[in-house]
């Protein structure tokens, strides 16, 4: 049924566009963030949506979702980037958890270990994108982790997959702005920054 206008505004339209920054493992991490979660999977029996191994990636901002891509806000998110002057971080991945805030999309992540430099890293991501967005909401609540699985909402959140790792490192030497295509698992990377001394 369509909904109608009230008071000559326009029903919402819904978000197609989701512009986020992140960081990339380079690619022999990723491959092995893949084999982690293979074995994972084989041990615990859990079924689900693998991430592809390109798509790997940690999340440090959501900027926002939009019904088609603002050229202003992708302008705002471009200037906030190219103020940020940090040093390389090192990222450290120990455990397997469950997210599963939303029960229709529990997700499988990779999580832990000590990030404080990553978490340092955040903040002043934060302060360049609140300087150039003026709409901007910072989160307050930043856990660093990397999405491995979503998986089947009849399994629940699949905590009996939980479980402590091998330690996944990597020194994030760059950061991406990312746009991504909701619903269709595409990424297009539309600007990156070095991270350096």
């Amino acid at each position: 049924m369509q909904q109608i206008s009230l008071m000559g505004f326009e029903p919402a339209k819904p978000a197609t566009d989701r512009l986020f920054l992140a960081l990339f493992p380079p690619a022999d991490v990723a491959a092995n963030i893949s084999s982690q979660l293979h074995r994972v999977c084989e041990s615990s029996g859990i079924n689900g949506r693998a991430v592809r191994t390109e798509r790997l990636h940690l999340t440090l901002h959501h900027v926002g979702d939009f019904p088609g891509l603002p050229a202003e806000t992708l302008r705002q998110a471009i200037s906030a980037g190219e103020i940020l002057a940090a040093s390389p971080v090192e990222v450290m991945l120990d455990k397997v958890s469950c997210f599963d805030s939303n029960p229709r999309k529990p997700m499988l992540v990779l999580t832990g270990g000590d990030n404080e430099a990553l978490r340092g890293l955040q903040q002043q991501l934060l302060r360049c994108l609140a300087r150039y967005l003026p709409r901007f909401k910072p989160s307050t609540n930043f856990t660093p982790h990397v999405t491995i699985l979503y998986g089947d909402p009849a399994q629940g959140c699949m905590r009996h997959a939980e479980q402590t790792i091998e330690p996944i490192r990597w020194q994030a030497t760059e950061f991406v702005l990312v746009h991504s295509l909701l619903g269709k698992t595409v990424h297009r990377h539309l600007a990156r920054w070095p991270l350096q001394n």
